[in-house]
């Protein structure tokens, strides 16, 4: 049996090291430890400390090494035989008094009487220090003296059962090193001269009465003692306490230092997205601008011309006064016509935020029989605010021959919960380390059967009724691979801020940029396996535009569909916004001089991609006229 008080602790191998001397030394009834003092209040770290090394002793020789103060070992430290306890009387007496303290040193009494005691010098047992400990927090003297008396008279009554004899001086240099062992587990290693001088004149009263019988001698003792713990809790606590409150204060410092780390962390993150969102913002400006000086040019060879029609006939004198209205005309209504005939593809915030609103239609889309099988995956890392409502789009789609598939990248916040919310409609979902967006997806893709194939990021969603739109016109169109539709711009809180309406489908331009949204992209899995069946997981950003080149270029059809398909959110931590600036541009690059067999520039970029933006414009206006 051992016990131990509730804010002490044993090394990590205590319990190995007592089976090991029980064992060696043939189960003797008690087993002492030497202790060790560990301050505050913080979690230890500890190392394993038995070296193995244990004594074996007479009780007597034992209990004489203890007195000489050569063997630091308190009783409540060791294992004690359940039969040796049982054989012990007055430890209620003394536990009575709730100077549970003193129990320890009638156990070492009494085993002063045993055959054989093993005493283990590594310190296996650790008293913890703190302002609310016992030895340090109480000042109740008084108790502590009576419980004393207690201890002494008790321990004499039994000694003289078992030897005969007065152990009143003996009792009483016990009662000394009581004492001391407090003074040494409150931290007092170095006593004021005060205090040195009245523990040695204890020791001459203890030596001038060894051979006196009676209270006297305990009571010269005591007194003694109540001066020595007087002085201590005058000289010493103060300071224990003073050392506790610096250790408090220097742990609250450190936790401040990791707090402006971590704001002086978060302050880098923010200026890097500012930095990204300044890089896409000039690009975008550069472009435009590039779009003006083209304009410019064509205006300026027109102006030639017409003064080389007006030098020869007269048909130039016509044109030069036609020229003047148009341009008088156009100048005029310049100011109130620009914004409506302004290209809105490629801008993420076109409006203020507003309800987004959907024909009543979208509700009621249903495929013909039988259902063809679709299969989405979603790549999600750290969007538990998002993910939900992404889960839950396709989910409201009511699509009965869907596999929907969640390929998380081990997050940490509240993403796995979710999952684990939504893991009966999933078809699977796993949480682990990836090596990014695009190995999420394959990773994603390898759980997939269906016949129709998309991916949803995990900060999108599908309008209603869309999976029986797709379905249906895949199966009314054999001859059609590849699908996409119109998109809507929404913010964190799902209200709308914009809409792209995309013109019918170019291949052409696709060699010179990327206009179909991904998050409405739906293909044949016939052509997925004719490219290999899985992404390219060299591009991190531009995986989608490789994909549908790849596509492109094996054959398959493509068909631009006259709906909104899928909902494209924007805010702070998008990977559209922080990655374009760097890795992005790199990427795009990449695959235009893939296409073209060498570098272009932004100049040819803009010639390739503007009749296509105007016929974007002319299906913009069209759109608001005529919504679908």
């Amino acid at each position: 049996m051992t016990c131990i008080a509730d804010d002490d602790f044993y090394a990590p191998d205590f319990f190995e090291a007592v089976n090991d001397a029980v064992t060696k030394h043939d189960f003797p009834p008690c087993v002492f430890t030497a202790y060790d003092l560990h301050y505050g209040l913080a979690r230890p770290n500890l190392k394993k400390t038995f070296s193995g090394e244990t004594s074996l002793y007479s009780g007597a020789e034992f209990l004489r090494k203890y007195l000489l103060g050569e063997i630091k070992a308190i009783g409540i430290m060791g294992m004690f035989d359940i039969d040796f306890l049982k054989g012990i009387g007055g430890i209620e007496d003394v536990s009575a008094d709730g100077m549970g303290i003193y129990v320890e040193y009638m156990l070492l009494i009494r085993a002063g009487l045993l055959e054989k005691v093993v005493h283990i010098s590594d310190p296996l047992m650790y008293y913890r220090i703190h302002e609310g400990a016992w030895g340090v927090a109480n000042t109740d003297l008084e108790r502590y003296f009576r419980a004393g008396e207690n201890l002494v008279l008790r321990s004499a009554e039994l000694l003289s059962g078992e030897s005969g004899g007065d152990h009143f001086p003996t009792l009483l240099l016990i009662f000394n090193l009581t004492l001391k062992q407090l003074l040494y587990k409150t931290g007092s290693q170095n006593l004021s001269i005060d205090v040195r001088l009245m523990l040695h004149k204890l020791n001459e009263a203890l030596i001038t009465n060894s051979s006196a019988t009676g209270i006297a001698p305990l009571q010269a003792g005591i007194d003694i003692i109540g001066l020595l713990l007087q002085q201590f809790a005058d000289a010493e606590t103060g300071r224990i306490f003073k050392e506790g409150e610096i250790r408090t204060l220097k742990a609250d410092c450190n936790t401040k230092d990791k707090e402006i780390s971590s704001l002086k962390a978060d302050c880098d993150t923010k200026d890097a997205e500012i930095n990204s969102l300044k890089s896409a913002y000039d690009k975008d400006t550069r472009f435009l601008q590039g779009i003006c000086e083209e304009r410019e040019k064509v205006i300026f060879q027109l102006d030639e011309r017409v003064r080389f029609l007006e030098r020869t006939n007269l048909i130039g004198k016509v044109l030069v006064k036609v020229r003047s209205l148009f341009l008088g005309v156009m100048a005029s209504t310049k100011a109130w016509l620009g914004p409506l005939f302004y290209p809105r593809m490629g801008v993420l915030r076109q409006y203020p935020p507003r309800e987004l609103v959907l024909p009543t239609h979208y509700q009621s889309a249903r495929a013909a029989e039988p259902l063809p099988s679709i299969s989405i995956v979603t790549p999600s890392y750290n969007q538990a605010v998002f993910l939900e409502r992404t889960i839950q789009s396709v989910k409201d789609q009511g699509y009965e021959n869907l596999e929907y598939i969640v390929q998380d990248g081990g997050s940490s916040d509240a993403s796995v919960d979710v999952l684990e919310r939504f893991g009966g409609f999933l078809t699977h979902w796993q949480s682990g380390k990836d090596n990014g967006q695009t190995h999420a997806i394959n990773l994603g893709f390898a759980h997939a059967h269906g016949e129709i194939m998309a991916y949803l990021n995990s900060d999108d969603i599908l309008l209603p009724g869309v999976l029986h739109y797709v379905a249906d016109f895949f199966s009314r169109n054999s001859d059609v691979d590849v699908v996409y539709g119109h998109r809507i711009l929404i913010d964190e809180n799902d209200w709308e801020i914009g809409r792209w309406v995309l013109p019918p489908h170019d291949d052409q331009v696709l060699s010179w940029a990327d206009f179909i949204p991904q998050e409405t992209l739906f293909w044949r899995r016939r052509v997925w396996e004719e490219i290999g069946g899985s992404l390219d997981e060299s591009f991190h950003f531009a995986m989608d535009w490789d994909l549908l080149l790849r596509l492109r270029d094996a054959g398959a059809k493509f068909v631009r569909l006259p709906r909104f398909i899928a909902a494209f959110r924007v805010h702070s931590q998008q990977k559209t916004s922080v990655e374009i600036g760097d890795v992005g541009f790199k990427e795009m690059t990449r695959l235009r001089e893939r296409c073209h067999g060498r570098p272009v520039s932004d100049v040819e970029i803009r010639r390739a991609v503007a009749p296509y933006m105007l016929r974007h414009v002319f299906y913009d206006k069209l759109q608001r006229f005529f919504p679908s």
